[in-house]
């Protein structure tokens, strides 16, 4: 047995029963082949896994046998995704039945017990969570209507910056002991290049970190670039800090670049690179921005070739005529990394530059070699790179060549006091609260007590809290904001 976060996506079939007296069994068996393997697809282009078929009902784990840090976000989109094929299936199904096929779905999220064992005695490994947590989504699941998904306030609070949600009060579901806050998933919202605050975000208490890496960034200014290394455990406020260090750089002027690893790109080449050069150059229209694109590939003579290959790696339309390199393809990506370590170089002798590169404990071998080089040049120009990790990475990973080090440390008494009391003034300020009045002592005292010094920690036990409604009592608030708050 494993105890893991998990997060349980329950999809039922509508009017099931009513198919198997209108239809022959064998063609009955087709249609639900056909809804299985519909949804399955789903759930695995989310990152999920359908632990098990439930008659016409699907059972999909997200975090098991692999977790990610977004799982609620991949089970929510999975959700919406699987309502959206039903149009398609139905259309494929087109003169077999007499109404369309629709589901309805639940989704939750918490610690659970993984058990893997052999029921049938005969090798056959199944999978179960134990808990209250696919009881819960399978209890949501029989609340929604056709066509639609019902996640947990927990599941809502992973997700809240994610999807656009229709609030459904809370509902006090068989079998558990609180009521439930309730959510429906409308629809994703757009990528976002920049995070905005999370709700309720005051300042952190990280005020030491931040003022060190102001100072990094003075330095720089000054002429003499550098690289850092940011660590914390998850939930520490790296994000916040990095995001502090890159409004700085915009405020001045600079150039500033954001790359964010991704756990299921650890083994994808330059993916993450890719990705933020992607976003950069195409901007808020959806078309690439040629001067944007004339920053990495200049105007010389080769320009052409450089630009056509750089809109091939960012799946760019190519430039018309411009032939591509006579490379290989680790031939093309090593010219690609040559390429932006000396443009960005060449950049900072005009404006100063900063590159941020977060969660680096999930960076692929080919991006940790381009940020290895590019924080060994950084000394040598008005450059700064930044890299956040979760844990220090060992010498493998080439971070030794950051000359900084800053460790995001637990929020201690008073400063965890500091941000409840920020949370609670910002949620009087929305209207969520009544001005001039904070939780009631025993809620303050459990919210700080089970956060563990964590800030987000506390901002989740917090939200969860004001979202389910103080009234709701300590057990309700803090025990959803809790399981939100594990991951």
């Amino acid at each position: 047995m494993e105890r893991r976060h998990l997060t349980v996506l329950f999809c039922d079939l509508v009017g099931s029963t009513e198919l198997s007296t209108i239809l022959d069994p064998e063609m009955l068996a087709d249609v639900i082949l056909l809804y299985r393997t519909a949804m399955q697809a789903r759930v695995a282009a989310s990152g999920g896994t359908v632990a098990q078929y439930v008659g016409d009902g699907v059972l999909a784990y997200f975090g098991y046998p692999f977790a990610r840090e977004d799982d609620a976000v991949r089970a929510v989109g999975a959700a919406l995704g699987m309502i959206g094929e039903m149009p398609a299936l139905n259309d494929r199904l087109a003169g077999r039945l007499r109404a369309p096929l629709q589901v309805r779905i639940g989704v939750h999220s918490g610690l659970t017990v993984i058990e893997a064992r052999d029921a049938s005695g005969a090798g056959l490994r199944t999978v179960g969570a134990i808990g209250q947590v696919p009881n819960i989504a399978a209890r949501l699941q029989d609340m929604a209507t056709p066509g639609t998904a019902l996640v947990s306030g927990t599941t809502h609070a992973l997700t809240a910056m994610d999807f656009d949600f229709t609030t459904c009060g809370t509902a006090s579901l068989k079998g558990v002991a609180v009521p439930v806050p309730v959510f429906s998933p409308v629809r994703a919202r757009a990528p976002r290049g920049r995070r905005g605050p999370r709700p309720f975000q005051v300042a952190d208490g990280h005020a030491q970190e931040v003022e060190r890496l102001y100072g990094l960034w003075a330095g720089m200014m000054a002429g003499t670039g550098t690289s850092v290394l940011l660590t914390g455990d998850p939930g520490m406020g790296k994000s916040y800090v990095s995001d502090r260090l890159i409004a700085r750089a915009i405020g001045d002027g600079s150039f500033a670049l954001e790359f964010k690893c991704q756990a299921d790109a650890a083994q994808s080449p330059f993916r993450i690179v890719a990705t933020g050069l992607r976003r950069w150059i195409v901007g808020r229209g959806g078309n690439p921005v040629p001067s944007r694109l004339d920053t990495f590939v200049g105007t010389g003579p080769e320009a052409p070739s450089l630009r056509a290959l750089l809109c091939e790696f960012l799946s760019l339309p190519p430039a018309a005529d411009a032939p591509l390199p006579s490379l290989t393809r680790e031939g093309r990506l090593q010219l690609l990394r040559d390429m932006l370590i000396q443009r960005l170089g060449m950049l900072s002798a005009r404006r100063p530059v900063l590159v941020v590169v977060e969660n680096v404990h999930w960076i692929d071998p080919s991006s940790r070699d381009w940020l290895v080089e590019l924080a060994r040049q950084a000394s040598r120009e008005r450059l700064l790179v930044l890299a956040t990790s979760r844990v220090l990475p060992g010498h493998e990973g080439g971070t030794h060549t950051f000359a900084h080090h800053v460790r995001i440390e637990r929020l201690d008494g008073l400063a965890q006091e500091r941000l409840l009391r920020g949370l609670e003034q910002a949620a009087a300020a929305a209207g969520l609260l009544p001005s001039g009045q904070g939780l009631p002592p025993a809620l303050r005292q459990a919210i700080l007590d089970r956060s563990d010094g964590v800030p987000l920690f506390i901002e989740e036990l917090f939200k969860t809290v004001v979202e389910a409604g103080v009234e709701a009592g300590v057990e309700a608030g803090v025990e959803a904001g809790v399981e939100a708050g594990v991951e």
